[in-house]
């Protein structure tokens, strides 16, 4: 990407990616549910949540959307080459 970001500069094209960390998504608890063992299903996820980023959550679908659309918006305009790291200060 940090490739790409000066090469497509020139053309008026920023190129810059988001590192989202756990969000909640149907899809997310599908594949929590299927990868957890039988002993701790029955755990409330909330001590593992917390103890994975400094917010103590997952993300909402929305607020990854939000970085999205910041992204794509002219407040973005001098962005390019970047990864934002939208993860709730993933540890």
């Amino acid at each position: 990407m940090l490739n790409l970001a000066p090469e497509l500069a020139e053309r008026g094209i920023a190129i810059n990616a988001i590192a989202p960390g756990g969000t909640a998504t149907d899809m997310a608890a599908e594949h929590t549910a299927s990868y957890t063992p039988p002993a701790l299903r029955d755990v409330p996820p909330e001590p593992v949540i917390q103890s994975m980023n400094a917010l103590g959550r997952l993300a909402e679908p929305d607020e990854i959307a939000t970085v999205t659309a910041f992204l794509l918006s002219s407040d973005a305009s001098y962005i390019t080459g970047a990864t934002i790291d939208a993860a709730g200060g993933w540890i």
